[in-house]
């Protein structure tokens, strides 16, 4: 009998080096943004006439409702402060759907996770600083990044016992331990040996400048255009810059500057996190990085 693994995932948790996983483990059928491994019918209609099944067909979800890049979920997502609402609804009706399946939820700690978000909202077009970015976008942040909201979501309907909860820290430090952590909370038939080599690697600080001081004088030269000619320019710049990890134009840049990005994570900002993770403090697997959940 196949089985159904639902990953929910937020934005640099590990979830492209989990997707490798998924994609050359033999016992997990993995799709990218397919429902189960399938596309349409008429590849379930393959996968009935071969001889293979697989153990756990998966499905991957965002966690935060992410739409497009990065700086469009932070422009619509985390303004619109409904992500509460759309964890509770996600959770109800995976479960209408796929009663029996298994949920698979990877964390980051407070301090890296707003320095990982503001790091992806320069690299799709953002245009101010860190201390601006937080200022504006922190009631979305905070309950994007309720992790008790969106743990016990799925925990009340799945039940704990079928809900994995994993620190992206622990991936960062023990690659192995963290895939084998999921295998045994899967009683995955086959283990595999698999690459542990850094996938969809951040960019340099010195490259986060560049880009960010780029975006800011393209910003600038079209700002005496209409508006709606304004956002269709932009929008055609921020398309450019989300097809390709790294730019040449900002690499060159990048090595001209003498600057590096700056992100201060102050303790008040941090602040308003302490009491969005106590549902994780009782987990094994975050006995090692209590502090980065804010949690000793």
């Amino acid at each position: 009998m196949s089985n159904v693994l639902i990953q929910i995932g937020f934005p640099k948790t590990g979830s492209t080096y989990l997707q490798e996983w998924f994609k050359a483990h033999p016992s997990i059928m993995y799709g990218g943004k397919s429902i189960l491994g399938f596309y349409d019918s008429w590849e379930i209609e393959r996968y009935v006439q071969q001889a293979t099944y697989f153990q756990y067909h998966t499905i991957k979800l965002s966690a935060i409702g992410l739409r497009g890049n990065v700086h469009q979920m932070i422009q619509s997502d985390f303004t619109n402060n409904q992500i509460d609402l759309y964890q509770a609804r996600l959770a109800e009706t995976m479960y209408r759907l796929f009663p029996t399946a298994k949920v698979l939820i990877v964390t980051r700690g407070f301090k890296s996770m707003l320095a990982s978000l503001y790091t992806e909202y320069i690299v799709t077009g953002g245009t101010a600083p860190f201390s601006a970015f937080f200022d504006q976008y922190k009631p979305g942040i905070l309950k994007a990044y309720n992790y008790d909201n969106l743990v016990r979501c799925f925990q009340t309907v799945y039940g704990e016992e079928n809900v994995i909860v994993l620190p992206f820290e622990l991936l960062q430090d023990d690659p192995n331990k963290f895939i084998q952590s999921i295998e045994r909370a899967l009683q995955i038939e086959n283990s595999i040996q698999f690459a542990t080599s850094k996938v969809n690697a951040s960019p340099t600080k010195k490259y986060l400048y560049a880009n960010l001081r780029l975006s800011n004088f393209v910003y600038k030269s079209i700002r005496f255009f209409p508006l709606a000619v304004q956002r269709r320019l932009y929008g055609f710049y921020a398309r450019l810059l989300n097809k390709r990890k790294n730019h040449f134009l900002i690499q060159k840049l990048a090595l001209l500057s003498k600057k590096e990005i700056e992100v201060e994570v102050t303790n008040q900002m941090l602040a308003p996190f302490q009491s969005n993770a106590a549902v994780l403090k009782e987990r094994m697997a975050f006995s090692n990085y209590l502090d980065e959940y804010l949690l000793m």
